[in-house]
């Protein structure tokens, strides 16, 4: 069961990457592989920085062990090259992964930014460390201790 305290942090995020407008979402998934949340958020990033202008990507615990990282893409790509930029970037998911990824044009922006949300919210106990570069912002969630 979630606290008060992610609810209201997950409903902040959304707030806040709801405003800004997103062509796609991933989920890039390899069980045990990403042993740091870095490792995880690395690969979504190397995959995705060739057609992005502005990226959120943040990383979760794999129930299976090691991590795994969500995000979310703004390309500035005209309508008729979406289609094809959602293919490159699966394919540089796997290739960059040899695990289980997902790409798909964000149809509803609020629903993504809530999804994206609540996974890299429900554990606050954790460490954040913000990173970035320019037009893009990464969440990487450290183990306390670590």
């Amino acid at each position: 069961m979630r606290d008060d305290l992610s609810l209201a942090a997950a409903a902040s995020l959304t707030q806040y990457l709801a405003a800004y407008p997103w062509d796609f979402w991933f989920t890039v998934t390899a069980p045990g592989k990403f042993k740091y949340p870095a490792m995880a958020v690395s690969v979504g990033l190397s995959a995705i920085s060739p057609y992005a202008q502005r990226a959120f990507v943040g990383a979760e615990r794999h129930y299976l062990g090691g991590w795994h990282a969500h995000g979310i893409v703004f390309g500035g790509q005209d309508a008729g090259r979406k289609d094809g930029v959602v293919v490159a970037v699966a394919d540089a998911l796997r290739a960059r992964s040899r695990g289980y990824c997902k790409v798909e044009r964000t149809n509803n922006n609020e629903a993504v930014c809530a999804y994206l949300s609540k996974y890299i919210t429900k554990d606050l106990d954790a460490e954040w460390q913000l990173t970035g570069f320019p037009y893009s912002w990464t969440i990487d969630k450290r183990l306390p201790g670590a």
